[in-house]
This record gives structure tokens, C-alpha cells and sequence, in this order.
């Protein structure tokens, strides 16, 4: 679709043609703008054909680290007949001043023509596929759109001082506990992978976590490649309304069962949680949708089975980790994604198996690359499923690493912190001490009385008989 613009239409015919002129005389009357300029747009955002060529010349002359001016641009382009655009240009260009808006500018209205383009070429396609080819083409070329790339260290600074005075609390994902959320500070844009064995809850625990965070009024979609709307309505009206997952399954809620799922669906009414039934959808497909719904955050479960045209498993997961991670960086949109784990294998020596660790993820270590997080999830005890959970922290880009224990309410689908076992407090030991000290002086001065010893000899006077008479 790039290179050939759609037609322009009225205004914005005039205004991107002035935008256009203007970006090139700014560069003609102070070339110490150039760098900001050629950071910020690419010769496709010039619908015009000699000012498009003027841009390239101009391009070249700075890389050449020569100074940019009409003459040298002029001849850069290699005849006389662009000296008066340039100069028209510069005559139209009404201050340097506002280069940074006259490139935004350009941006815009590239956006626009190519919206336009695409819609003609969507009018024109003959089959679903084709339209489908001309959708992503048009999605890849607006997140190819050049940003600026590089920021001066003083800025840095200047904005980690913004950041550091501003007392409005940091957007991080809420997992739903207070624990984790402690543990795991996760922004907006980051790709965080999950992974647990069969059976262990890890499709339970993301529903958990997915419907806190819509609570807490993020826009949310499930990306559910087995799971079922229905299974998944089960299971968060079993965690979240206190009502048995067997009651649910077999109809046999009782009437404050039936209270309590009215009142979840009335607290979670307005809150913006999808379940998407995504068998068979591809990275791709996953990235519309996710435009489409303009989700905040997204779960996909699982990696492994999202389809992808690669000739083994191994390079599909090594393709779909790659699209997902691109995918959270360029809508700026938080991706956790499921993964499927390959056990370890039992120690000869002692017969037990180590804790699971990142490199356990199924098919491909190019998650272990692209997570900014990793979290493991086992069972406390391999040969009981009905034992407590360990979460390992096993990759945190932002934090340490570490672990916690959650326990797991079949019941009712739901996870909670389990706290540590702790002695007791350090000044409640320091005080039991201290008692014990007083109490073995107090018992040492005694055992020194009675045995009539004070570190030195002692003397007392003797008494006299009833007769006034010494014993001696």
C-alpha cells in the first residue's frame, strides 16, 4: 500500500501540501533541525514527487555530515530545476519554530491516505482472504510508522524528576494480590508468560487474575483457545460469587447460591471483560482482535497450540512468542500468555524431581527471551493435586526474583496467598533474652548466698549464750 497515496481531497489536499513545504524550508533555513526531522518521518510521508526527491537529497547531504543549504541540496538532486521549489518553500515556510508539529503533521496525513488506500483496495478484493492480506498489510505499515528513537540523557533526568513529583500512583497491572502485586510490578506494554504442567489450575488462576484486573476497571480479553464461554462462566461465578463448581455443573444451586451470582453479574456489569472462543486463531488474528476490542490486557491460553505456518513446533511457538511480544510493544498493550511446561525428569540419587524452572517451557526457549516475567506454577507435593501451589517468580525484569505458596480451592476455582510460617517477632525474642538473662544472674546471686561466697570473704559477728558468755 505505501509508496502510491489515495486521492487527497479538499482540505487536506492543502494542508498536507503545506505541511510538506514547510518541513522542507525549515531544514533549508536552520539545518539544526534536521536530525529532528529525519528522526521523525521517511520519504513516504511526501505525496509530492519533487519534494519527496528534495527530502532524499537532503537526507544524503546530512548523512555525509555536510552542511545542509539550498545550494548543496539543490545540486544534491542533481539539476537546477528544483532551486526554485526549494526556494518556494522557504518563502512559504512560516517559522522554524514549529518543525516538531510540521513532521507530526506529515504523520497524520499519511495515516490518512492510507486509511483511505486500503478502504479502495478492500472495495476492489474478491475474497474474504484477500481483504484479510490487504487488513494486516494495512496494520503493519501504520506500526512501521518511524517514532523517534533516541532521548538526550538530560531529558531523561528532567522526566525522571516529572515522574518523581508527580503524586498520581503508577499505572501497574493489578493481579488481585496484594502479595504478587508487591512482587511484580508489570506496566502497560509488556509480554508476561505463565507456566504451569496439566492440571495444576494455571487456566483457573489466569481467569482469577483477568477478572481482577477488569475490576479494577482495565479493558480485558480472554483469548481462550479451549476453553469454552460456558466452562469460563462456570468458573468465575465459582470464585467469584463463593458458589461449588459441582453445584454449577450438575443445576443444583441452592436459592443464596443463585443471590450470590446475581450480585456478582450486577458488580461486574459495567466492567469490560471478553472471552474470546479462539480455537484455531492465529497470532495475527489474535492482534486484530485485540485492536478491534482495544483491550488493555490480554490473555492468550495457550502458546502452544496458537496456529502459525511454521513446518515443526518448535518454530511455530519460536514465531507466536515473537508476534506476541511485538504485538505488546507496538499496541502498548500487556500480553500473558499460558505455556505448557516439560517436566524434569526424577534425580536417580534421591528420586525426586527438581522445582521447575524458565527453561522448562514447552518447544521453544524464545519465550524465556521475550518475557519480561515468568511465572512458574507446580504443585507443593508432584503426587497431590490437592496440595498448595508454588508460584516461582522465575524472570521479573523489574524486581527480584522469588517465591510464594497459594492455595488452591478446587471447590470454587480460586487461589490465595498462603503466608509464610515466621518466628516470632525479633523484639518479642529480644525480650524473652533479656528475661532469661535477669532470671540466671537473680538465680546466680542466689546459688553465691547460699554458699555464702560474694567474690571476696565474708565475716559476721558471733552471737553470745543466754549467759553473756562467748562459745569459745
Amino acid at each position: 500500500m505505501s509508496g502510491q497515496s489515495a486521492p487527497a481531497q479538499g482540505g487536506e489536499l492543502t494542508m498536507w501540501s503545506a505541511a510538506q513545504q514547510s518541513v522542507i524550508g525549515a531544514m533549508m533555513l536552520d539545518e539544526s533541525c534536521c536530525g529532528e526531522v529525519f528522526q521523525t518521518t521517511t520519504a513516504e510521508m511526501f505525496s509530492d514527487g519533487a519534494l519527496r526527491h528534495i527530502y532524499e537529497a537532503a537526507r544524503r547531504v546530512w548523512l555525509e555530515k555536510r552542511k545542509v543549504d539550498p545550494v548543496l541540496v539543490a545540486d544534491a538532486c542533481g539539476s537546477d530545476s528544483y532551486t526554485p521549489v526549494i526556494a518556494e518553500c522557504m518563502r512559504l515556510t512560516p517559522t522554524v519554530a514549529n518543525v516538531e508539529e510540521y513532521c507530526g503533521l506529515l504523520a497524520k496525513c499519511l495515516r490518512l491516505s492510507t486509511y483511505r488506500q486500503a478502504a479502495y483496495a478492500l472495495l476492489d478484493a474478491q475474497t474474504a482472504e484477500a481483504a484479510g492480506e490487504i487488513w494486516q498489510k494495512l496494520g503493519k505499515e501504520l506500526m512501521a510508522t518511524k517514532k523517534r528513537r533516541a532521548v538526550r540523557y538530560a531529558d531523561m533526568l528532567e522526566d525522571f524528576m516529572d515522574r518523581m513529583n508527580d503524586l498520581t500512583p503508577p499505572d501497574f497491572i493489578d493481579w488481585g494480590m496484594p502479595e504478587l502485586n508487591e512482587a511484580l510490578t508489570v506496566t502497560h506494554g509488556r509480554f508476561v508468560v505463565i507456566g504451569a504442567e496439566s492440571s495444576v489450575g494455571k487456566t483457573a488462576f489466569a481467569l482469577q487474575l483477568a477478572r481482577s484486573m477488569a475490576k479494577t476497571g482495565k479493558k480485558v480479553g480472554f483469548f481462550s483457545l479451549e476453553t469454552s464461554a460456558p466452562d469460563a462462566a462456570d468458573r468465575f461465578i465459582a470464585n467469584a460469587a463463593d458458589v461449588p463448581l459441582p453445584a454449577i455443573k450438575h443445576r443444583r444451586m441452592s436459592e443464596q447460591d443463585f443471590v450470590r451470582a446475581t450480585r456478582e453479574a450486577e458488580a461486574m456489569y459495567e466492567a469490560q471483560l471478553d472471552l474470546i472462543e479462539a480455537a484455531g486463531y492465529s497470532a495475527a488474528e489474535i492482534e486484530e482482535d485485540t485492536v478491534a476490542g482495544g483491550y488493555e490486557v490480554i490473555f492468550v491460553d495457550y502458546v502452544q497450540i496458537v496456529q502459525n505456518a511454521a513446518d515443526d513446533v518448535t518454530r511455530q511457538v519460536r514465531a507466536v512468542s515473537i508476534a506476541l511480544h511485538n504485538l505488546a510493544i507496538r499496541l502498548h498493550c500487556t500480553v500473558v500468555a499460558l505455556s505448557q511446561v516439560t517436566p524434569p525428569e526424577k534425580s536417580k540419587v534421591t528420586g525426586q524431581r527438581r522445582s521447575l524452572s524458565m527453561w522448562d517451557l514447552r518447544e521453544s526457549r524464545q519465550l524465556t527471551q521475550d518475557a519480561e516475567a515468568i511465572l512458574m506454577m507446580e504443585l507443593s507435593d508432584h503426587n497431590d493435586y490437592s496440595s498448595n501451589r508454588v508460584l516461582t517468580i522465575a524472570k521479573n525484569k523489574d524486581g527480584p526474583c522469588g517465591r510464594m505458596t497459594l492455595h488452591f480451592d478446587a471447590k470454587h476455582m480460586r487461589f490465595s496467598y498462603v503466608p509464610p510460617y515466621e518466628d516470632p517477632p525479633i523484639t518479642d525474642a529480644r525480650e524473652r533474652n533479656a528475661k532469661m538473662d535477669r532470671n540466671r544472674a537473680a538465680r546466680q546471686e542466689k546459688e553465691r548466698r547460699k554458699a555464702g561466697i560474694d567474690g571476696q570473704a565474708s565475716f559476721h559477728e558471733l552471737e553470745p549464750d543466754e549467759g553473756g558468755e562467748l562459745p569459745f
